[in-house]
């Protein structure tokens, strides 16, 4: 057990954990939660800390504290990663659409594949396209307008997006 005042601050501890992968990751060897590395706090009590999350913090600055919230995101789409030029700034909302675009979301119960689904792919393409009534498109495809509504505003049938661009939280 090492006495008070002997620990080394995570930074460093961190370092002892990392190995270099052939395509640059510089991944963490120790704890992993969900894929993610973590590492217990330098305050005695503290919660325990994404490895990325620090190095970011570390090699950047604090994360800007803005509405809706940043969070720090894998270009490499390596949870183990924690080289901060392969780490930028985001929302959640950010993350779940390159996680669609990329092809890793789950989509098991998404459009068609949902049992509940009253319309198809192509109608879903058809609705966002119209310039008719909410209520017109919602006879003409036996669907409520708030449907209509959601399907209009890309609130429903997300999978659908996926040859939208995403933009990015500008960093440093």
């Amino acid at each position: 057990m090492p006495k008070k005042g002997d620990c080394k601050p995570i930074v460093e501890r961190i370092q002892l954990r990392l190995r270099l992968a052939s395509n640059g990751c510089l991944e963490y060897t120790g704890a992993l939660v969900d894929g993610y590395g973590y590492i217990s706090s330098d305050i005695p009590g503290g919660s325990p800390k994404r490895v990325h999350v620090v190095m970011w913090v570390y090699h950047r600055g604090p994360i800007p504290v803005k509405s809706p919230k940043l969070c720090v995101l894998h270009k490499c789409d390596n949870r183990r990663c924690c080289n901060v030029s392969h780490l930028f700034l985001g929302t959640r909302k950010n993350n779940n659409d390159d996680m669609r675009l990329k092809g890793r979301a789950k989509l098991s119960h998404e459009g068609t594949t949902n049992a509940a689904a009253k319309l198809t792919d192509k109608q879903v393409l058809e609705i966002r396209s119209s310039k008719l009534a909410y209520r017109t498109l919602a006879k003409m495809y036996h669907v409520s307008f708030v449907m209509i509504g959601k399907i209009k505003r890309e609130e429903n049938w997300k999978h659908l997006l996926l040859n939208r661009k995403l933009t990015y939280a500008k960093t440093r």
